[in-house]
């Protein structure tokens, strides 16, 4: 959206200003072209009249306002919470050592690459978690390739297993963690309640739709 409105010079001010690597984000968007392309041609999107799959430019035709496709593509909190949900075996806790953003998966400790915006919060992290895609080991260091920061209310709803644990004197909520350690949230007892209960009704809604049931 800024290369669109605001060209070159805007582009390259939007990721100074937010520690974005362009490079990266020019290759990110060019495999999405391709991938929107292939979708295209399988008839699972379709362009809007007078724009042809084929066309280059700074978007495509799924981020176009109005379209069912992109209609949420601005959300940051839902897309965090769909990353949580894809990847959240990979959650690790975000710790500031020695002036650098490092991720703890229990004790094993992981990398940022420098081109990571969340390496570049310093102290003002969005949050105390976050998950991540794959990671590679160099030596004895182990890197992560991609992370993304979540929130507390992602985690209630798709992190570990179930909320396990309400703890009302401490106000800390338990979710279980995949067969691996639990991560505890600080949160009020009561919205932990809420979510438990939330939790269930997505899993419900969920499964039906895996199904093709009525009810979603």
């Amino acid at each position: 959206a800024a290369l669109r409105e605001q060209g070159e010079r805007g582009a390259a001010r939007f990721c100074v200003k937010r520690g974005l690597n362009r490079g990266a984000l020019a290759e990110v968007a060019e495999a999405r072209r391709h991938h929107l392309d292939l979708l295209a041609g399988a008839r699972l999107v379709v362009p809007p009249p007078g724009r042809s799959r084929d066309a280059r430019g700074p978007d495509t035709f799924v981020d176009e306002e109005g379209s069912v496709h992109g209609r949420n593509s601005h959300w940051d909190g839902l897309i965090a919470a769909v990353l949580c949900a894809a990847l959240c075996p990979n959650l690790a806790r975000v710790v500031v050592e020695d002036d650098a953003v490092v991720l703890y998966r229990g004790k094993k400790k992981m990398h940022l690459p420098p081109a990571s915006s969340l390496s570049r919060c310093g102290e003002d992290l969005p949050s105390e978690w976050a998950v991540y895609g794959s990671s590679h080991v160099s030596g004895r260091r182990t890197t992560v390739d991609h992370a993304c920061s979540v929130g507390t209310h992602a985690l209630l709803l798709f992190g570990g297993r179930a909320v396990s644990s309400i703890d009302h004197r401490r106000r800390t909520v338990t979710v279980g963690g995949e067969g691996r350690e639990d991560v505890e949230v600080r949160c009020p007892a009561g919205t932990g309640v809420l979510f438990r209960e939330a939790r269930g009704v997505v899993e419900e809604l969920l499964r039906r739709r895996m199904e093709g049931g009525q009810g979603c």
